[in-house]
């Protein structure tokens, strides 16, 4: 019940909504936990709505819970689909800062990388449009 509530005040789009939900969960004893609130993510992603999304991470976090890498999937990839490249790329320099891919670091051949879980491609595509846009403003810049 829980989560399906979570998911469906999420697509009203109505943030204080969700708020007022959590409260009323936690009120009864509900314990608000990582599928609500990727639940409430996925909702604000279907609907497009990046400010929502934002709010709510600070409120995961003012309830001390700390977003992982998949709540930062749903910001990310909705950042990607709205064509929010620097707020796109903070989410991922902010999840690494707060440790959230810890767990998704590799090394091979003495080189570090990230596994993305499943939405790299979007942050790929945010790198493109950064480069394009920014070297873009030059005179003469070719791509291939």
């Amino acid at each position: 019940f829980s989560v399906a509530a979570a998911h469906a005040v999420a697509l009203r789009g109505k943030y204080e909504e969700v708020v007022r939900l959590l409260d009323f969960m936690k009120a009864m004893g509900i314990e608000i936990d990582r599928n609500i609130c990727i639940k409430v993510l996925e909702g604000f992603r279907e609907i497009e709505d990046f400010s929502s999304s934002v709010k709510f991470f600070d409120e995961m976090r003012s309830r001390g819970l700390s977003p992982d890498h998949i709540e930062y999937k749903y910001v990310v990839s909705l950042c990607e689909r709205l064509s929010l490249i620097e707020e796109g790329l903070n989410f991922v320099r902010d999840g690494i800062n707060q440790g959230a891919f810890s767990e998704s670091f590799c090394e091979r051949d003495g080189i570090k990388t990230l596994d993305l879980h499943g939405y790299g491609l979007d942050v790929a595509k945010m790198l493109v449009r950064y480069f394009v846009r920014e070297n873009g403003k030059k005179k003469n810049a070719c791509y291939n």
